[in-house]
């Protein structure tokens, strides 16, 4: 019995920590040039569901607990300026706040790492200003979030239901 419990407490606590950061949710994308304070177009919501395709450039998308880039053609991005690339942004507050924010692969951008990407807690912002690209290339960033905090009402119907094994487990105690 206290095996079975065991298990289920660790059972309920690993799908709490491991659920993706973007399944079922939705983010903003928007591209930038030259600094943040130039976007070019209208922002474009962002879901697990969705590519969008910027400019005939690159094919955007969410995965889990990544995004992915997958180039459509080579050259290199705007030098000019302190910004460009593009922001995703938790702007319907779906997301725990960003963790951490790192390359996973890189197979399509030359010069690409972690220094070009930055983070607070509701964006995620890649520059990629004067950084080369490869048709064909694909670029994955991985993104974790901080792990939720369970809802007081949570730990309440966990701590009921901890009552109720021990309870059961001592009537078939004494009847034994």
């Amino acid at each position: 019995m206290n095996k079975t419990l065991i298990a289920l407490v660790l059972a309920t606590v690993s799908t709490l920590s491991h659920a993706a950061v973007f399944d079922g949710k939705t983010a903003q994308f928007q591209y930038y040039t030259r600094s943040l304070n130039n976007p070019i177009g209208a922002p474009t919501e962002l879901s697990s569901n969705k590519t969008i395709n910027f400019q005939n450039a690159f094919n955007i998308s969410l995965n889990k607990n990544n995004i992915i880039i997958n180039f459509l053609t080579t050259n290199r991005f705007n030098s000019s300026g302190t910004f460009g690339g593009f922001k995703i942004s938790d702007t319907k507050n779906q997301f725990n706040d960003f963790k951490s924010f790192t390359v996973l692969s890189n197979n399509g951008m030359t010069q690409l790492t972690n220094n070009n990407l930055s983070f607070d807690g509701d964006n995620l912002f890649v520059n990629w200003r004067g950084l080369s690209f490869t048709n064909g290339g694909t670029v994955e960033l991985s993104v974790t979030t901080v792990a939720p905090v369970p809802e007081p009402e949570t730990y309440a119907l966990m701590g009921m239901g901890l009552v109720g094994l021990l309870a059961a487990r001592r009537r078939k105690v004494k009847q034994a």
